[in-house]
């Protein structure tokens, strides 16, 4: 027992006194500092656009597009957003305007399964990020100390972020279409119809290898349409 009465053979903490001919002494006699492995170094974006212009005096159109890539600052952590603008006038007379504009974006957002950065500022630096055998040499799975373990309620860091999914997807199209007609000097007409296509995907995976319990998967899709059809003068 312990001075102050904690009874080491049912304790949490009783695996941080083990004799260094235990089995698991390796697993508890470590100085792991969890932010650097869970923290890039740096992190790295780019972002690219592009666009066309032309026309004469009936026409006039404009193409754009646009790649923007984010990584980190946590590994695993990333970004990707895909982007493209078509705007096309076309004028059939001096008194009719034909006026078009369709946009579309798609974005894939991962990100860790939990906050990674905070459970690594509670994370014990005495246990390991993958299981020691009896010499101190690490072994290929992921250490956890079980439920009944020393913090093992609290998840390894390292594991959710190789071994666990969170993604967010979004594709998104939008449309538009509107004429102008002015029959008479001071005198126009207005005449717009719009369309939003959206769809949504959320997908989250915790396997057993990521926290040494049962899986669990959610996966969400949302589908959004929205239509307007404005006139007026």
């Amino acid at each position: 027992r312990y001075s102050n009465e904690i009874d080491l053979s049912t304790s949490l903490i009783r695996n941080l006194f083990l004799k260094p001919t235990a089995i698991d002494y390796e697993n508890y006699n470590n100085n792991t500092y969890w932010p650097g492995q869970i923290n890039m170094i740096r992190g790295f974006g780019q972002n690219f656009t592009g666009s066309i212009v032309g026309g004469g005096e009936a026409t006039k159109y404009n193409l754009s597009l646009g790649y923007m890539n984010e990584t980190g600052p946590a590994i695993g952590t990333k970004f990707n957003r895909v982007t493209g603008r078509f705007n096309f006038d076309y004028k059939l007379s001096d008194k009719l305007l034909f006026i078009s504009d369709i946009s579309i974006s798609a974005d894939k957002k991962t990100s860790n399964y939990e906050n990674t950065n905070s459970i690594s500022l509670v994370k014990a630096p005495v246990v390991p990020v993958f299981t020691e055998d009896m010499s101190g040499k690490p072994l290929s799975t992921f250490f956890f100390p079980g439920v009944n373990g020393f913090q093992g309620d609290v998840k390894n860091p390292v594991a959710l972020i190789y071994k666990a999914l969170s993604t967010n997807s979004g594709n998104r199209i939008d449309g538009k279409v509107s004429v102008r007609y002015n029959p008479y000097k001071g005198v126009q007409f207005n005449s717009l119809v719009a369309t939003t296509f959206e769809a949504l995907k959320q997908e989250k995976f915790l396997p057993l290898s990521a926290t040494g319990a049962d899986f669990r998967r959610d996966q969400n899709i949302y589908l959004i349409i929205n239509n307007q059809v404005n006139s007026g003068s």
